[in-house]
């Protein structure tokens, strides 16, 4: 029968307070879906909120941080007509 391990050999490569933090909340470690889904949802909505506060106030940089961005949005989300060539049926 093989021996369960009880600790995990820590990588070389992350610091000790990194390592640390990581072991205390370990739900950030697995999930990678806060850059690829959440981040563009937000920047999507807070873009509509600061161009509504550009023209409820006339406040330029309202306007300049909207389309920031927006343009940050399309940084964080990857074309979807390239998943969708390569779906069965897409």
């Amino acid at each position: 029968m093989g021996v369960l391990k009880t600790e995990e050999a820590a990588d070389a490569r992350v610091p000790a307070a990194l390592a640390a933090l990581l072991k205390h909340f370990p739900f950030c470690v697995a999930i990678p879906i806060t850059m690829t889904v959440h981040f563009p949802i937000v920047f999507m909505f807070s873009s509509t909120v600061f161009s509504l506060l550009y023209l409820i106030t006339g406040e330029k940089s309202f306007d300049t941080t909207g389309v920031s961005l927006s343009g940050r949005r399309g940084f964080f989300q990857p074309d979807s007509r390239s998943r969708r060539a390569s779906t069965p049926g897409g």
